[in-house]
């Protein structure tokens, strides 16, 4: 099966909807603003070539302490990077 398919079987399921496939995954490290290092873990998803154009790619980052920022799908990869929320990996813990 291809990763359409996949992603089409899938939506078959009782109660799945927005399914996506992760494409990608990086790593880096930042300075928060409080001054403290993060390990972020960034993975972006492709819903797939039958979706919405517009809400095709999502993307997600996790720092190892606990922070989670994602964003806005856009249509291309580049738009869903520009269109997340950093900052919220300096909000205060919760």
């Amino acid at each position: 099966m291809t990763p359409a398919e996949i992603i089409e079987y899938l939506q078959t399921i009782d109660g799945v909807y927005d399914t996506y496939q992760i494409i990608s995954k990086f790593q880096f490290h930042r300075r928060a603003k409080n001054g403290e290092s993060q390990i972020v873990t960034v993975e972006i998803l492709d819903a797939g070539p039958n979706s919405n154009k517009h809400y095709r790619y999502h993307c997600f980052a996790r720092a190892n302490d606990g922070r989670i920022a994602a964003g806005n799908p856009d249509s291309s990869v580049q738009n869903a990077l520009s269109c997340m929320h950093w900052e919220y990996l300096d909000r205060d813990a919760v």
